[in-house]
């Protein structure tokens, strides 16, 4: 079940989160003190991995960045539910200042559905809700899946893994197999973008978006993700 169901969510994930590191080197900077910390002497030998639960807890940002990434990037975007019995779904509606950015004219409301109905979460939808996320939601910023005093990032906002008593039963596996595979490589590697995204900054920022498209499918797939890697003399 784990190798069909989560090769390619995982596979996918790592391409999305290897552009977008590339193209954030302060992003980069900050796993590599983590990767650094971790396996001072060298990148990690494959006898490390089988002992990676215990250093986990030491990769508090690369964790931020995977998880940054599957909110930009969910592997599935929609997830429907047939109802069984009368239920009622709460919703807000709103409206974005566009000088501000700040919701206003925020209204409360509910929503029934008979049984046969069917309940279709907007993942990626709910993923840039700036209700949850703030009105930078569009911007990838590794650090709002950091708890800190006065802030815990908002765990319903974010559907990933799915939510309730039938989340992803892979969902350790594969947040231990990415974050692990992030630092490995960042530790080892600089991860650079292609030599085609040094143009104007209108053509990098073009590039980016076609590297950071996808399709999809079962699941998404980036169409065009593409990294360099340059070895690290440390």
């Amino acid at each position: 079940l784990f190798l069909l169901a989560g090769h390619e969510t995982s596979a996918h994930t790592l391409c999305f989160a290897l552009v977008l590191i590339a193209a954030h080197p302060d992003v980069q900077a900050k796993i590599l003190i983590e990767a650094m910390a971790l396996w001072p002497e060298g990148p990690p030998t494959l006898d490390y991995f089988t002992h990676f639960k215990d250093s986990k807890t030491h990769l508090e940002y690369t964790h931020g960045v995977m998880y940054e990434t599957l909110r930009l990037h969910p592997p599935v975007t929609r997830l429907g539910k047939r109802v069984n019995r009368p239920t009622t779904i709460p919703g807000h509606r709103f409206d974005v200042d566009e000088v501000s950015g700040c919701l206003r004219n925020v209204e409360e409301f509910q929503t029934p559905v008979d049984v046969g109905g069917v309940i279709v979460l907007d993942i990626y939808g709910l993923h840039l809700n700036p209700m949850y996320w703030g009105t930078d939601a569009a911007k990838f910023q590794p650090e709002r899946f950091i708890d800190r005093e006065g802030y815990t990032w908002p765990r319903d906002g974010f559907a990933a893994f799915s939510l309730g008593p039938r989340t992803c039963i892979g969902q350790r596996f594969a947040v231990a197999e990415v974050v692990c595979v992030i630092a490995a490589l960042v530790r080892q590697f600089e991860i650079l973008l292609p030599t085609s995204c040094s143009g104007s900054p209108v053509e990098s920022e073009e590039m980016m978006e076609r590297m950071l498209a996808w399709k999809t499918g079962v699941t998404i797939s980036p169409k065009d993700a593409r990294i360099r890697l340059m070895r690290r003399q440390d």
